[in-house]
Order: C-alpha cells, then structure tokens, then sequence
C-alpha cells in the first residue's frame, strides 16, 4: 500500500506544483488502473489522470481513454457546478440575503486551475434569521426540492440533481464543541467580496480554522481522505497559514495538535520530508478510511463515544430530544410523552420493523477487529483528537 500512495502522492504533487521534477516512472496498465481506484475512492482521479497523460506513455487505448475521460469530466462537473452557484448566487443577491461560499467552491481559487478541486456538491452558509428565507427563495426560483435536514443544514436537489446544503451553521456541535464560539462568529471575521454585495467570504484564518476543524470532524467520522491534506498544503503556499491568532484557536479549541500533525503530513508528502511513526500513522489512517470514513472507522468511533459496544446500543435506542420529535412531532407539542416514546422505538427494535436494522448493526460492530481499533486509536493519539471529543 505504501508504495501505491507514494507514487500517487508524487503524482497528485506533479500536477499542482510546477517546480516539482517527477522521478522517472515505469508502470505498468494495472498498475495505473489500481492506483486510478485508490485516487477514486478520494476524488482524486482526475489529477493522477491528468498527470498520467503528461508523464506516461501508454499504447493502451482502453487506458488512455479511461485517463481523457476522467479530466474532461471534471472539467465538466466544475462548470456546471458554477454555473449553479451563480444561479444561487442570483437568487440570494436578489432578495438581499448575505451569504457565504463554502468548501470546494472557494478552496477551488487556490487551485492552478479551479477544475482540479473536485466538487460533490455546493455548500453555502446564511445566518440562522435568514436560513428559511433563502432556502424558499431557493425553492421557489430554482425549483429545488427538499432532501433532508441535518442539524446545522437544509439539503435540496437541483432540477439536474446536484445537491446544494444550505447550511446554517458551518459544523454541527456534535463533534468538535470547543470550537463552536469560533466557528460562530464567523459572519464578524468575514466581509463582503465588493461594496453593495451580499457576497461574503472569510477571513484567512476562519477560513483555515474552518478547513482544519472540518477535516477533524470528518476524522472523527472514520476519516477525511488524501483531498483536504492537498487542500491544507495549497492553502499553507498561499496564505499566511499560521498566524499568532489563529494558533490561539486552535490551542484554544484542542485543535493545534491536530492542525500541527496535518502540516507534518503535508511536508513528508510535498515536500520531501522523511516519515515519523507518527505520519505513518496518520496515513495508513486516511487511506484506508478514505474520503467518506471507512465503515468500521465510524463504528468505533461511536463505541468509543459511548464507553464500549453495550453503551453504544443503548444509545441508539434511547435517543435525545431532538432525535426523538423528529420520528415523534408530537412530543414538541406534549413532552410528557417522550418516555413512552422511548419505549416504542424499544419495542420496535425488539419486536418490530426495526428489529432487522438492529440485527445488521450487531453484525456491523462486531466486524470491528482489533487492526481497526489499533489503525484508528494510532492515528487519534497522534492527532490528538483521542480523548478531547
């Protein structure tokens, strides 16, 4: 596995920096087409596709087809991606609703060029006042369609199915609590893009301490994958990546260990640095987790949260308020009922429809093994995220 994500990584490092020499490869078709996988699992397959096209020659047509197809897809996916955020744009512009861009829509200027900061989706922030008022606006001139609603966003579908969250809050409290007086004032460390505009982007430094607390967050899901590492080192070559009031943050918040440990990674990987047992660590973490959090990753995490396997059934049988008026409205209206309702959902997992998600959850934590546990504690000790949330 290490020698597949080093060249990978010496690919993706060809691509983005123009000074970088590539060492000489020789790989052979599946070679190239398991490396292409291993970048697909992190979105990445379009810059070691593109790499590839420039410094490997290939007779393979199946091959180098495979390669064109993954650039121009990309390329593809980005304008159709901004051309709906310009529609957003449009529409919040409008009605006079500040907002700002998130994630890869911003992330993508700090690019060489803003295909290579691929995109799932469109993620922008509005105060909490004016959340509902966007997302009608939204629905109503777009013809969006409603998703789902998490507890720090509302998720729609675009007529050509792309997903747009509407966040109203950057990360759910849920993960990272310490650093939500940080994350909060984020509207008094941002400014509008021009006069009269309702454009707003961040400061540098909430931008990175957001880069860097949701990168924790996904880690503390099962994993963020190689993307926001090359994300963090792109950010660090071109903004001042740690200022005296931004370590204050982090320190302050738990984070700078984790933040310090990231900016390790980022030099053994782009910048020649030898490996320590502790970016070793981190490593074998984020590429067998991926960029979505490998299952049994996010299984532990949630034993671990709850103090073992027993704590953690318990709690997805009895849940909190908020969990419990969403499947039951009317213990909004009539608290007095939420013990009985407790009771229902035991009774449904026991007894009911539920029975069988329970059983295949059984089945889920128990494929936990022990090289997961020793994977993911290794590299949460040395991120030091293995005690504080």
């Amino acid at each position: 596995m290490n020698q597949t994500v080093d060249i990978l990584i010496k690919l993706l490092r060809a691509e983005i920096d123009e000074n970088y020499v590539l060492p000489e490869l020789s790989l052979s078709s599946e070679t190239i087409k398991s490396m292409l996988e291993t970048a697909r699992k992190h979105s990445l397959a379009h810059l070691v596709s593109d790499a590839l096209k420039r410094t490997q020659k290939t007779e393979d047509t199946a091959l180098l087809s495979l390669l064109n197809s993954n650039v121009y897809s990309a390329v593809i996916r980005h304008q159709i991606l901004d051309d709906e955020l310009k529609q957003i744009a449009s529409v919040l512009e409008r009605h006079q609703i500040p907002y700002i861009p998130l994630k890869g829509s911003v992330l993508c200027e700090d690019y060489p060029k803003a295909w290579m900061r691929s995109r799932r989706d469109i993620d922008i922030l509005v105060s909490s006042k004016n959340h509902q008022k966007a997302c009608d606006a939204l629905c109503e001139e777009l013809k969006y369609s409603f998703f789902r609603e998490n507890k720090n966003d509302r998720v729609f579908t675009t007529r050509n199915q792309l997903t747009v969250e509407v966040h109203h809050q950057l990360i759910s409290d849920d993960y990272i609590p310490q650093a939500m007086s940080f994350l909060d004032s984020v509207w008094k460390k941002s400014s509008p893009v021009s006069a009269g505009s309702y454009c707003f982007r961040m400061d540098s430094d909430m931008y990175i301490y957001h880069h860097i607390a949701h990168m924790a967050k996904h880690c503390l899901e099962g994993g963020c994958g190689i993307r926001p590492v090359l994300d963090l080192w792109i950010i660090s070559k071109n903004r001042d990546y740690m200022s005296d009031e931004l370590r204050r943050w982090l320190k302050k918040s738990g984070l700078l260990v984790f933040a310090e440990s990231m900016n390790e990674l980022c030099k053994v990987w782009f910048c020649d640095e030898p490996h320590t047992k502790a970016t070793l660590a981190i490593q074998e973490f984020i590429v067998v987790g991926g960029e979505m959090g490998n299952e049994n990753f996010c299984h532990f995490r949630r034993m671990k949260k709850r103090g073992g396997k027993i704590g953690y059934f318990l709690s997805r049988i009895f849940v909190s308020y908020d969990e419990i008026k969403e499947q039951y409205p009317i213990v909004e209206k009539h608290k007095f009922l939420m013990p009985f309702c407790q009771f229902h959902r035991l009774f449904s997992f026991i007894f009911g429809k539920k029975r069988n998600v329970m059983k295949s959850e059984v089945q889920k934590v128990n494929t936990v093994s022990q090289t997961d546990n020793k994977i993911i504690s290794n590299a949460w000790k040395h991120l030091g995220i293995d005690k504080k949330f």
